[in-house]
């Protein structure tokens, strides 16, 4: 399998053995990232992924700015 990934200036794309991320059928979607996550066998990759369907699916619960540092802290949760 080659995936190839170009992006910057005007340029931003996927490809997945020469096809285009965006034409491939779900099930087959599915099926590349699992291979990758066997491959792989990495727990950080799989943090990853989980942080940024949260982050993106989640509903925003709560947020604040730590009085120490100043960043803003945010709780997201997705329930299934």
């Amino acid at each position: 399998m080659k995936i190839e990934l170009t992006a910057g200036c005007t340029v931003d794309s996927l490809l997945v053995n020469g096809r285009k991320f965006e034409t491939l059928p779900y099930n087959e979607i599915r099926n590349v990232i699992t291979i990758l996550l066997d491959w792989y066998k990495d727990t950080d990759l799989c943090n990853d992924i989980l942080r940024n369907i949260v982050y993106s699916k989640g509903e925003f619960k709560d947020g604040y700015t730590c009085e120490q540092c100043g960043d803003f802290v945010e709780t997201y949760t997705l329930e299934i």
